[in-house]
């Protein structure tokens, strides 16, 4: 039951937002989980199976889609998502389809910048962020063009 609401909480706190207005932007969120299996061949072969129920080490596949169904080009359109609680955000998994920018938070949404630039201070030291460090995950399209549709995802794993 606890990792149904997860799901929930992780799917209903994705939010949009951007220098011109949203009407007519509709963002749709949905979550899978992604099982690897290989053949007899040792051919690989990746599912994305809907979610009921997950376990720990679980890999879940958040996408987002966002549809511009005006006639008017969008600008500057960002779609934040948090990592969601008992997650790990994996490395190198935030994807989207199109020209977008994809930066990071390791600090709860205050700050964001590129994952390389994101750095963990220690004493006197510091490190580049781990992914189970970031927090949040910011998509920045520059441009989405009259009645198109684009989409983003990233992976995380259950703690």
């Amino acid at each position: 039951m606890f990792y149904r609401v997860l799901i929930f909480l992780s799917i209903s706190t994705t939010f949009a937002f951007a220098q011109t207005p949203l009407s007519h932007m509709i963002l749709e969120k949905a979550v899978f989980e992604e099982q690897v299996s290989i053949d007899t061949l040792g051919i690989k072969t990746r599912k994305m199976i809907p979610i009921k129920t997950v376990q720990r080490g679980a890999t879940l596949v958040y996408v987002n889609r966002l549809t511009n169904k005006s006639r008017i080009i969008k600008q500057n359109i960002v779609v934040m998502n948090p990592i969601p609680f008992d997650t790990t955000y994996l490395r190198g998994s935030a994807t989207c389809e199109g020209s977008c920018e994809i930066k990071f938070s390791i600090d709860g949404g205050k700050s964001f910048d590129y994952g390389e630039k994101l750095y963990v201070h220690y004493g006197k030291g510091k490190r580049v962020a781990k992914g189970s460090e970031y927090t949040h995950i910011k998509f920045i399209f520059k441009i989405i063009k009259p009645f198109t549709r684009t989409r983003m995802a990233f992976k995380a794993k259950v703690k």
